[in-house]
């Protein structure tokens, strides 16, 4: 999916943009007409069966710990900023659902669109 590392390079510049607006000072009301998507784990559901976990060097016990948590503080984070934030499991999410939102902020891996291609 080609559009992945540009989808994760907006999210770090919205991020980097925030930070600098924080330290500087600088009003951040003009981000309040912005609506964003979170696409993250729930942690109502369980616990997903594939995810980079592993190879980011997260042991399952501290993964299963951020995960009941950590939803729900970059809820309330973006919501400090962001004028509209909606959140959701990324098992759930379809590509037609952010067209409604001006940022996909991507937190966990979601289905594939399609398979991938063997090389």
């Amino acid at each position: 999916m080609k559009k992945q590392p540009l989808v994760i390079l907006l999210s770090i510049l919205i991020l980097s943009f925030l930070s600098a607006s924080i330290s500087f000072g600088q009003s951040t009301d003009k981000l309040k007409g912005l609506k964003i998507l979170y696409v993250g784990y729930s942690p109502e559901r369980d616990l997903p069966q594939n995810s980079f976990r592993a190879a980011a060097g997260i042991s399952d016990e501290r993964f299963e710990a951020d995960l009941h948590s950590r939803m729900g503080e970059f809820e309330a984070l973006l919501q400090k900023y962001f004028g509209k934030v909606t959140t959701m499991d990324a098992r759930d999410y379809k590509e037609t659902m952010s067209a409604e939102y001006d940022v996909t902020v991507f937190d966990a891996v979601p289905t594939a669109v399609r398979p991938l291609l063997d090389e």
